[in-house]
């Protein structure tokens, strides 16, 4: 953590605080305070800012300068004054606040106690591609290992990933949860951590214990590919990997505990005497085996009692809290006894609460308390939990969430039945039916930060609904269809193919199933898979189901070049959505009939048809989906206006989070530029598409956007490499071509026989056939990666 006048910046949590209070950030705003206060030596040129904190985005000089007021504001600068973040004008941005230097190598809020262990964990994690800290629950893991994490930032150019495990309930879940911390695709189980060894990063994976082989099997996966990339694992036992290397992270020392105790009673009761019997201190703190959290909750008592009395009673309860055992279990069963014994300090209300408090995977909002605690006024009981120091209330200048340490959140889940899990599955399937309905009006932000809030829950309510309640999961997997699709967040998907092995034909909620499945197959290139499926959820009368199913199908026929077909069930999604009072629907099926028109040859028709349709009250997205189609319908014959388009469909998409379809913008967008303006942007643009997809499992965008670096290799020469990766692209296995896009690849062919002779293209075009994908995105990486390397570095790109 470091720390400038009035705040602090913590790199490894991703955290400011001005004032003592946590400040929201977007992930954009902190990456850029991070970088200015990193290289605060120094003036930051925009270019580079953009270049470090953007990467191949497209954005302009007003994206940045927009971030850095949100940083100013988070800080408690501004653009008059520039205390902090100084515009150096025609230069740059420099970070000229002064940082309180650590005392001594540590944080500015340093762990009492753990200084050689921070000093000899950092050094190993340093060498060893996996360290493992062991020791007892409580005994302060956690933070030894965000403190080594934040101090070793800066080796980890690629970042730090936290994926605390203890939301998890299953083994199944960890490949996921880690994946999904680094933004990789989510499908392929072990095979898909391959993703992280090209990062230099390191992956802070906590509270490892209950999934232990899981984690472990994760982990052996991870080293045994190779890379870059580290681990730093916390858990009650070694993962059992080869080549871990294992820290034990021991209760605190003597000295270290007692001031531990007197400084968290002084901050639990203002009247505390820090002058107390050192003996009783030095008691009460060995009662508790030194364990940090039982030392707080100690401390948290010393306003309700004496500390005689307090130092009396843990000593009188010792045979609870102490085993004969010496064995790490024992150090657990010891941490139990001193939360058993808070819990005798509740009332019957209070109990109830803690019990039930313990269904939410996650830090809960206090929004959802009282639907998933029952008996009223559980904001107020849960609050009573913060002062009794058994929940944790996290403040920040966001909504107050709530959390259980996980020791204590497996205490209190002793007492919760199928009754509670019910509540907290029905709860969570209803706040994510409502934030799906926020999704098709102008409210669209609104329902994907509803639903990103509470990703954990959602989670947890599908695994167990899909256990004692498929109908349950049936409505969660459609409720959570369009936000997952916008989102490029896959997992959903895996759990509707495991509910689909559950339910029956006969639930009345099953083609829901069989709809997003079938959306999902369509975008992942398994056309005749997501056609069956989308055939099965047609027969439901339940018009989401079938507004979903034709959506896949619609889109099916377009990647098949079956425009006709296109057109027809765009019209039935137009009029089953207008039947439903589905707004999404409607715009969609105007949006694929005008693509299907414009693809067709008939672009006039198309624009007709978008100008007539177009309304303020659909959703951001449907408004985007507009100027995408319009953008498509002008590409061929106006590029300017084809541009304008896709610009404006990126910036509406990208208000909302659409990273779907602000990708296919972008992938059109670049096309154009490629084809008719300028091929040197459209080389900056590509990689970032290109791995966005490949990343999260989008094959069928991956070979529309490599047949467009093929047309776009032609243009810059690149003659050799575009007849290999035409040669990989002519797979029967991939959706074909149709249209423009057909007959741009036949154009592109023949430029590189004219180029190359017939021979040479036939030979370089052989290199490439029946190479799979991996190996076509290879090449086209390289490839441009050469290219760019020559091209003009100030070029602007598309924003």
């Amino acid at each position: 953590m470091l720390r400038f006048d009035g705040g602090s910046v913590d790199l490894a949590r991703r955290e400011v605080r001005l004032g003592g209070q946590v400040q929201h950030l977007e992930p954009q705003a902190f990456d850029l305070l991070a970088y200015l206060v990193q290289h605060r030596g120094r003036v930051v040129p925009k270019a580079e800012l953009l270049d470090q904190v953007w990467g191949d985005q497209f954005v302009s000089d007003s994206a940045l300068t927009t971030r850095v007021k949100e940083v100013r504001r988070a800080i408690g600068d501004d653009g008059r004054r520039q205390r902090l973040v100084r515009n150096v004008r025609g230069r740059g941005y420099r970070f000229v606040g002064e940082i309180v230097p650590p005392a001594g190598g540590r944080s500015a809020e340093p762990i009492l106690g753990r200084a050689h262990d921070i000093a000899r964990v950092t050094q190993l994690v340093s060498t060893s591609a996996l360290v493992t800290l062991v020791g007892a629950g409580g005994v302060g893991k956690t933070r030894l290992a965000v403190e080594v994490a934040a101090g070793t930032r800066a080796q980890c150019p690629d970042g730090t990933f936290f994926v605390d495990l203890s939301a998890l309930a299953t083994g199944q879940a960890v490949v996921p949860a880690l994946l999904r911390s680094a933004d990789l695709q989510v499908e392929g189980e072990l095979a898909a951590l391959r993703g992280l060894t090209a990062l230099d990063a390191l992956v802070l994976l906590d509270n490892c214990e209950h999934l232990i082989e899981a984690a472990a099997a994760a982990a052996e996966a991870v080293l045994g590919f190779g890379g870059p990339v580290r681990i730093l694992a916390t858990s009650r036992e070694r993962l059992g990997v080869p080549g871990e290397h294992v820290w034990p992270v021991a209760p605190l020392h003597p000295t270290a505990a007692r001031q531990l105790f007197l400084d968290r009673a002084r901050a639990a009761s203002p009247g505390f005497d820090p002058h107390v019997d050192p003996a009783a201190v030095h008691l009460l703190v060995d009662a508790v085996d030194r364990l940090p959290l039982a030392i707080e909750m100690a401390a948290a008592r010393v306003g309700a009692m004496g500390m005689a009395e307090l130092a009396g009673l843990v000593t009188a309860r010792l045979d609870l809290l102490r085993s004969p055992r010496r064995a790490t279990t024992d150090r657990h069963r010891t941490l139990a006894a001193v939360i058993a014994w808070s819990e005798e300090l509740l009332d019957d209300r209070e109990r109830a609460a803690f019990v039930q408090l313990s269904a939410f995977a996650g830090p809960a909002l206090g929004a959802d308390l009282d639907g998933v605690i029952d008996g009223g006024d559980a904001l107020d009981r849960v609050c009573r939990l913060v002062d009794k120091s058994l929940v944790i209330a996290e403040v920040s200048t966001g909504p107050t969430r709530y959390r259980m340490l996980e020791t204590v959140r497996r205490h209190a889940s002793a007492g919760t039945d199928n009754e509670l899990g019910l509540r907290h599955a029905t709860w969570f399937t209803d706040v994510a039916e409502a934030a799906d309905t926020l999704l098709r009006t102008p409210a669209e932000r609104e329902g994907h930060q509803t639903i990103e809030a509470r990703v954990d829950e959602l989670r947890a309510a599908h695994r167990w609904a899909r256990s004692h309640a498929p109908h349950l999961a049936a409505r969660l997997t459609a409720a959570l269809q369009l936000h997952a699709h916008s989102r490029l967040w896959v997992e959903p998907a895996q759990w509707a193919v495991e509910l689909a092995g559950i339910i029956g034909e006969e639930e009345p909620l099953a083609p829901q199933v069989w709809a997003a499945l079938a959306n999902a197959a369509a975008h992942q290139g398994r056309f005749e898979d997501g056609s069956a499926l989308a055939e099965r959820a047609l027969r439901s009368t339940d018009p989401r189901a079938v507004a979903v199913a034709l959506e896949a199908l619609a889109d099916i026929a377009m990647y098949q070049g079956d425009l006709t077909r296109c057109r027809s069930l765009a019209r039935q999604l137009r009029d089953i959505g207008e039947r439903a009072g589905d707004h999404h629907a409607v715009a969609l099926g105007h949006v694929d009939e005008a693509l299907a028109l414009a693809y067709g040859g008939n672009p006039g028709a198309a624009l007709e048809l978008l100008g007539r349709r177009e309304r303020s009250s659909h959703a951001p997205s449907d408004l985007a989906w507009f100027h995408y189609a319009k953008g498509e319908a002008h590409a061929r014959d106006d590029p300017d206006r084809a541009v304008a388009a896709f610009e404006k469909a990126i910036k509406l998409a990208d208000g909302v989070g659409n990273r779907f379809l602000g990708g296919v913008a972008r992938v059109s967008a670049a096309s154009v530029y490629a084809r008719a303006a300028d091929p040197d942007r459209a080389l900056r643009a590509f990689p970032r598409l290109i791995t966005d997809w490949q990343r999260h499992g989008n094959l069928t965008h991956l070979v529309t956007t490599l047949r467009n670096v093929t047309e776009l290799l032609v243009r810059v020469d690149a003659h050799e490499a575009a007849a290999q990766l035409l040669g990989a692209l002519q797979s029967r296995d991939l959706k074909g071509s149709y249209g423009d896009e057909a007959r741009r690849l036949a154009d592109a062919r023949t430029t590189l026989e004219r180029a190359l002779g017939s021979g040479l293209l036939q030979r370089s075009m052989a290199q490439g056939e029946g190479k799979d994908l991996s190996w076509a995105t290879a090449l086209a990486l390289h490839t441009i990666e050469q290219l760019a390397a020559s091209a003009d570095a100030t070029t602007p790109e598309i924003t």
